[in-house]
């Protein structure tokens, strides 16, 4: 979503099944802000789940951050 002033949002998510055998989903979301014109500052998130059969459940979390100069 663009929010005016340079700032945009994305929300992203899944759910996978693999055969009965293995459930994962994730969730994460982006945030961009132009500072100044052609200079970008990203921070990105994601957390993702994985349950297999028999196994533990694994959790995961990713943050990125992203500064692009464009000329």
């Amino acid at each position: 979503h663009d929010f005016g002033g340079g700032m945009s949002v994305g929300v992203t998510g899944s759910y996978h099944d693999f055969d009965m055998q293995a459930e994962m989903w994730q969730v994460g979301a982006t945030a961009t802000y132009e500072v100044v014109e052609n200079l970008l500052v990203s921070v990105a998130g994601k957390y993702e789940e994985v349950e297999a059969e028999g196994a533990q459940e694994v959790d995961n979390w990713e943050a990125r951050l992203r500064i692009q100069r464009n000329f």
